[in-house]
């Protein structure tokens, strides 16, 4: 229930938008950080760097990247999306667009002001989808280590279930606390299975296609009561 945290080297394009320890790094969960980031036991590049090589022959005028991922893999996608948006290279086009499904926590609070700040700045559009009732997205709650810090959702939240949604944000007006109880661990763990499976989120999704299929992420970002007054979005 607990998460070793490891400082991702911040963004080139963060750096002016940041203050104090942020303009240099954000603490991420270690154990993501490694595995696409640093891999000891890695022969050769990193993950990341083959995925730079693997995608970087095909992206063409007009193409935009989508980044996906489910359970570890959402996690992943989370940290791929978020380091490519930031970057300064100007092959990678933007926004970058992150769409996850049943990612446990990730980062800090200091991660989530950077992730959002690459929101603002329109580099990155990111839809975090789960279930109501899986235990997966509400763990690590909290990191190791003399000072803990909690851990932080990202991005626009859409929560099912059998027969509903909730959208939220982190700047939602009102929705930190009540996010905060939707984020504890107090699930049924018994139905993990049932309720982190790829499985369910399909089968809940459509259940409400007609209601989701029209709604559009750019405009979400463009909703003032899901992200916030004080939320201004960047045009590229």
């Amino acid at each position: 229930l607990s998460a070793q945290l490891e400082g991702i080297k911040t963004p080139k394009l963060l750096k002016d938008g940041l203050e104090g320890e942020l303009k240099k790094r954000v603490l991420v969960h270690r154990g993501f950080y490694e595995y696409i980031f640093d891999n000891k036991r890695a022969k050769g590049d990193q993950r990341y760097d083959m995925i730079l090589n693997d995608i970087k022959p095909f992206v063409e005028e007009g193409y935009k990247i989508y980044v996906t991922g489910h359970s570890l893999g959402a996690a992943l996608a989370s940290l791929l999306a978020f380091k490519l948006a930031g970057s300064d290279k100007s092959w990678i086009p933007k926004p970058v667009t992150c769409i996850s499904y049943a990612s446990p926590m990730v980062g800090t609070d200091g991660f989530r002001t950077a992730f959002t700040l690459l929101e603002q700045m329109g580099h990155i559009r990111y839809l975090r989808v789960n279930n109501d009732a899986d235990t997966v997205p509400t763990i690590p709650p909290f990191s190791l280590g003399l000072k803990r810090r909690l851990m932080k959702h990202v991005g626009i939240n859409l929560r099912l279930s059998d027969d509903s949604f909730i959208l939220s944000h982190p700047n939602s007006n009102g929705w930190g606390f009540v996010n905060a109880v939707r984020n504890s661990v107090l699930k049924p763990v018994w139905s993990v299975l049932k309720y982190h499976s790829l499985q369910t989120h399909e089968d809940r999704m459509d259940a409400q296609k007609e209601t989701l299929q029209n709604l559009h992420l750019n405009d979400l970002y463009d909703d003032e009561k899901l992200l916030g007054k004080e939320f201004n979005r960047d045009e590229l």
